[in-house]
């Protein structure tokens, strides 16, 4: 004969049954935050190029060329790309190519990382944009 448990420890009240768990709540979008498709889970963390954007990055105040002429023993060009933040700031500078020389070269990575922009926007929300630029030197 198989042995059952006791009658009071196969229905339990409902009141003392544990709750199913519940899922995390998630937390609300940001200020400001574009709804929708859009919204700040959509917008993957990479640096967008200005032709995604609603509204292209700009820079603040002009950049000191003027502290790259000292350099500038020929003619020569070198195109960077700056990496800016939602706030503005450059994270960094990466060299495409440069026929200038690599003393001038850094000295304009050095010059442009020091440049505030206004931020990119995409509908509104400010994001991470990627800006290609070229520096160059002509022949005196």
């Amino acid at each position: 004969m198989p042995v059952l448990p006791p009658p009071e420890l196969t229905k339990a009240p409902i009141e003392s049954m544990p709750a199913p768990p519940r899922e995390p709540a998630k937390p609300p979008a940001p200020a400001g935050a574009p709804r929708g498709s859009t919204s700040v889970a959509a917008i993957p963390a990479t640096f967008f190029d200005p032709s995604q954007l609603t509204e292209k990055p700009r820079p603040l105040s002009e950049p000191r060329l003027d502290l790259l002429l000292p350099l500038l023993g020929r003619a020569g060009s070198a195109s960077l790309v700056l990496y800016i933040d939602e706030s503005g700031n450059v994270d960094g500078v990466e060299v495409e190519s440069a026929s200038l020389s690599p003393d001038a070269v850094e000295r304009a990575k050095v010059i442009f990382a020091a440049v505030r922009f206004s931020p990119g926007r995409f509908d509104g929300v400010a994001v991470k944009t990627r800006v290609r630029i070229t520096v160059g030197a002509e022949e005196r």
